[in-house]
């Protein structure tokens, strides 16, 4: 896990807005860069920018990486991964390669998803809404992977009780 994602940035490692900060303009680092206070402007970081819970972004914003516990907004793009945490909220039109958004996670605006750097576009004129869904034709939900009894079943309890 990287270093700025559990609280002070490590010495000489990354790039620190504290909380009672406001930086407006451009900004350009190539090291990882954990935002506390407000930014409005340009954001260009080669590392993993971190919107820290609290923190206020509101910019175009090129990054490798991007995590965000706090409030972005914006022009967005992720060259890796983006991770909004469940205190998070990001509004604005987002280009990544890898999308995760935790329960309690707010996203409101547009995304297209990267692949090898460019943005897969739907074709023209095509609702993107409008793909069947595919269901899963299993009636029994015993055939789920996914499921598992964590109570025994009372005729479990009956057989263990009998002895041999």
């Amino acid at each position: 896990m990287n270093q700025i994602e559990n609280g002070s940035p490590p010495g000489g490692a990354s790039s620190y807005i504290d909380p009672d900060s406001t930086v407006e303009g451009t900004l350009r680092t190539d090291r990882d860069l954990r935002v506390e206070g407000s930014v409005s402007g340009t954001i260009q970081c080669d590392g993993v920018l971190f919107v820290a819970e609290g923190a206020l972004v509101d910019a175009e914003i090129d990054a490798s990486s991007i995590i965000v516990a706090g409030e972005m907004s914006g022009t967005v793009r992720c060259r890796g991964r983006l991770e909004i945490r469940s205190t998070g909220i990001v509004r604005g039109d987002v280009r990544t390669g890898a999308l995760v958004i935790l329960e309690g996670a707010r996203y409101e605006g547009q995304i297209a998803m990267e692949v090898n750097g460019s943005a897969e576009e739907p074709p023209e004129g095509e609702d993107v809404g409008s793909a069947p869904i595919e269901t899963d034709e299993r009636e029994d939900p015993s055939e789920y992977s996914f499921l598992r009894r964590f109570a025994p079943d009372e005729e479990d309890e009956e057989a263990d009780d009998v002895e041999p």
